[in-house]
């Protein structure tokens, strides 16, 4: 299923997909002590994001609602996440990424990070997270 979201500046809006569900684990030590048992990343879905212009978008904001990601990963968890290139496995090349609060708004929490898009680009991202974390 592909939808469509806005960025923080409308104009600039590109085409955004949550593609399908791996059931893969991923495993991350960054930040942890020698004896703490390993992160661990159990669901991985892809997300597609389109440049649909015909300009470079340096560091273009992307927003995803939360209720979005949640209509189809009821466990997402935004407390453990992370978002990946997925040709890109080694640590520290996670996209930086928060859970941003619309303010004025209840309950429209929105996962937001920057893409460098070329023209007619499309790009497809890992969203890797723990429902248990």
């Amino acid at each position: 299923m592909i939808f469509c979201a806005t960025s923080i500046f409308p104009p600039l809006a590109g085409m955004i997909g949550l593609l399908g569900l791996a059931s893969g684990v991923v495993y991350s030590g960054f930040g942890q002590e020698l004896n703490d048992p390993p992160l661990r990343f159990v669901r991985t879905r892809l997300i597609a994001v389109a440049n649909r212009l015909n300009i470079f978008r340096r560091r273009e904001p992307v927003s995803i609602p939360l209720a979005l990601i949640r209509e189809q990963l009821p466990d997402f968890n935004p407390q453990f996440f992370r978002l990946k290139h997925p040709n890109h496995r080694f640590e520290p090349l996670d996209i930086p990424a928060q859970i941003h609060a619309v303010p004025g708004t209840k309950d429209s929490d929105e996962l937001v990070f920057q893409l460098d898009l070329e023209p007619h680009q499309d790009v497809v991202i890992e969203l890797q997270y723990n429902p248990e974390g």
